[in-house]
């Protein structure tokens, strides 16, 4: 969806020039969550593919929504250096990095994916890692209760036709200033 286009436009120079594809099959979709925190999550996980991937490489990024379960997932895949079996337990640790992952990139602070869990524990989402060592690395990042973005574009219309009044325009900017839906 957008938050992930924005994250790989925004990520795009430093793959170009590794050589690294960043190839993206995303289906949109709604998902309640704290504005901007989103892009936070997917901007950690998607460098993180690109800076542990071989020159040359390519990233994976695909999204699938469930209409019945009305659950989302998207998943980050990678083909570079992996993490190891004794690693994984620790990569949301604040300021964990493993040896392996400091020789390959030396200007890493360990924090980045202990910013990811606390995005995800804020906005109740669940985090999956799979990963084997020079084979490559996926994080899926699973929605519950998300909305149908189709869905939500007729009654963008509905509003641009003026067919739609909001009862209350303060009480609705109030509530996006709280927390709202993002399309992912």
């Amino acid at each position: 969806g957008p938050v992930i286009r924005k994250c790989i436009d925004k990520l795009g120079p430093i793959a170009n020039s590794r050589q690294i594809r960043v190839n993206a099959s995303t289906e949109d979709f709604l998902v309640q969550c704290i504005p901007n925190q989103l892009e936070v999550l997917f901007e950690n996980i998607i460098s993180n593919a690109i800076t542990y991937s071989y020159d040359g490489g390519s990233v994976e990024i695909v999204s699938k929504f469930n209409r019945q379960s009305l659950s989302a997932v998207v998943t980050v895949i990678d083909h570079g250096i992996g993490i190891g079996d004794t690693e994984l337990p620790h990569i949301f640790d604040e300021y964990f990095y493993a040896p392996r992952a400091a020789l390959h990139n030396r200007t890493s602070s360990g924090i980045g994916l202990s910013i990811v869990r606390t995005v995800a524990e804020n906005n109740k989402l669940h985090i999956q890692v799979a990963s084997e060592r020079d084979v490559g690395t996926a994080f899926s990042v699973l929605f519950q209760d998300v909305g149908n973005a189709s869905d939500m574009e007729k009654e963008m219309q509905k509003i641009n036709t003026g067919k739609y009044v909001a009862a209350d325009p303060a009480e609705e900017s109030l509530e996006h200033s709280k927390g709202g839906c993002q399309p992912a």
